[in-house]
């Protein structure tokens, strides 16, 4: 086998980017989206009631996941991002451990393929994520990977033990409870294993089954479980939902125009060589999930970073089979590394944050220090913004606690944009942003928070402008403005 193809396979690779990987996850921080459902869960442990006292834009699965490592967290007396990193690696480990049993089991899948997916996993899936890890899109791309390997031994008409099969069914539920936009990269690889086959049978299995059963159990349960969100349904798709980024955004994000090109590449690959049905089967599901991309309408880097993680891998083993028929020191293969591969997954790390936490990168550059020098011990926090990142994970970083209901006042800010563009309905929406703006003044007077942020976004200063929001603001003491984010420190 080509030197690079046996580089490539190597297990010794993979200890050594596991190795960079848990160093890289000990000195990053997690990003805005984790570190608020992990306040989420804490608050609810002191008895916060969801969707009441504590608003979240997502279903109940979306805090459910930190759950057990915040309770735990709370038993062991450490901080709760660190169990959180460690138990997606641990996740990690239970995903590619299925993979590969699963893939023991497809006789025309040799030791050194496997070794190829699992170092092409490692760097995707643990490695490269950055700024987007332990989010639920990361999580949910680690659970559809033993469903692909157990796609891949079932095309070959082998079948698997019944304890793996409900292992990777139940891994793929995860993916589509945690959103079920995700259910796409589910689907797309059984239709084209369906395909290839000219059988639909493979669509209609038992396990399949078992994935829709529990997803409808998910259902069931938050409808018994959480009725507070059932409540306000109707304000998430009139206002975060139906808010979605200018599509020039969406569609000229880098991670989607990356993921495009992956996809080009790979089409080439197909027409030139045979590549791996594993490696098939892998970028259907990353088309699943650009799909998911899509129809969400954001444009965010952690919605990028699934598909383009599966695409990645789908890619590596196809550059995998043809390098392994080279022969030794064949220009072609010496090539495709220097100026195809190389450069690409340079370029993924920058892309997703992976070199961030070695640059000490802050997102609003002196706001932590500001805020530090402004605050009392364990000061408490609210945020006056349409911007979650502006307090989180900053309240947790300088130690203070939040007190808002939620992560700041996105409604409100939300039910403005689409005022301005002239969508929904005028009347609901200005409710919205009454009862958002109602429910931060009722915050501010019952717990008075210590530390108010507010931005500079012109909706914010239109805000700040009302009489009510003027005679509260009063109260506090401006300290300075940091990256276009004023810190306010109560009087006295």
């Amino acid at each position: 086998m080509n030197r690079m193809a046996c580089i490539l396979a190597d297990r010794r690779c993979a200890f050594g980017l596991l190795l960079v990987a848990l160093v890289q996850a000990g000195v990053a921080t997690l990003n805005a989206d984790v570190t608020w459902l992990i306040t989420v869960v804490e608050e609810i442990t002191r008895g916060a009631v969801p969707y009441v006292d504590m608003i979240e834009t997502n279903p109940p699965a979306a805090f459910l996941i930190y759950w057990p490592q915040v309770r735990a967290a709370q038993d062991l007396g450490v901080t709760p991002e660190a169990l959180v990193s460690a138990s997606v690696f641990v996740f990690a480990g239970i995903s590619l451990g299925l993979g590969s049993l699963v893939l023991r089991y497809a006789s025309w899948i040799d030791a050194p393929l496997r070794g190829a997916l699992l170092n092409a996993a490692l760097f995707t899936l643990v490695l490269m994520p950055g700024f987007s890890f332990a989010e639920r899109e990361h999580i949910a791309a680690l659970s559809v990977l033993p469903f692909i390997c157990q796609l891949a031994v079932e095309a070959r008409g082998q079948s698997l033990p019944l304890i793996l099969r409900i292992g990777c069914a139940m891994l793929a539920a995860l993916a589509v409870i945690i959103k079920p936009h995700f259910g796409a990269a589910l689907a797309l690889p059984l239709i084209w294993l369906a395909w290839k086959l000219r059988s639909p049978t493979v669509l209609w299995r038992w396990d399949r089954w078992l994935i829709a059963g529990m997803a409808l159990a998910y259902v069931g349960f938050v409808l018994w479980a959480y009725p507070d969100f059932v409540q306000i349904v109707p304000l998430l798709f009139e206002t975060y939902v139906a808010l979605y980024s200018p599509l020039r955004e969406v569609f000229a994000a880098p991670w989607f125009i990356e993921h495009c090109v992956l996809v080009v590449i790979f089409g080439i690959t197909c027409a030139c060589w045979r590549v791996p049905l594993i490696a098939q089967l892998l970028m259907a599901a990353s088309l699943g999930f650009l799909l998911a991309y899509a129809v969400q309408l954001k444009g965010w880097v952690n919605h990028g970073l699934p598909g383009v993680a599966l695409a990645l891998c789908a890619c590596a083993l196809g550059l995998f089979a043809r390098l392994r028929l080279l022969p030794e020191g064949d220009a072609i293969g010496q090539r495709l590394i220097m100026f195809v591969v190389t450069p690409g997954l340079f370029y993924s790390v920058i892309l997703f944050g992976a070199t961030l936490p070695w640059t000490g990168h802050e997102l609003y550059p002196g706001l932590t220090k500001m805020v530090r020098e402004a605050m009392p011990p364990s000061a408490r926090m609210m945020a006056l913004t349409g911007q979650l990142d502006i307090g989180h994970p900053l309240v947790r970083q300088v130690g203070g606690r939040w007190v808002g209901r939620s992560h700041s006042t996105w409604s409100a800010h939300f039910a403005l944009a689409l005022l301005e563009q002239g969508r929904g309905s005028p009347e609901r929406l200005r409710h919205y942003i009454e009862l958002d703006l109602e429910g931060f003044v009722l915050d501010v007077r019952k717990h008075q928070p210590q530390i108010l942020l507010s931005d500079d976004d012109p909706d914010t200063l239109r805000i700040m402008s009302r009489p009510v929001m003027a005679a509260l603001f009063a109260r506090y003491q401006r300290i300075g403005e940091a990256s276009g984010v004023t810190v306010w420190r109560l009087k006295g």
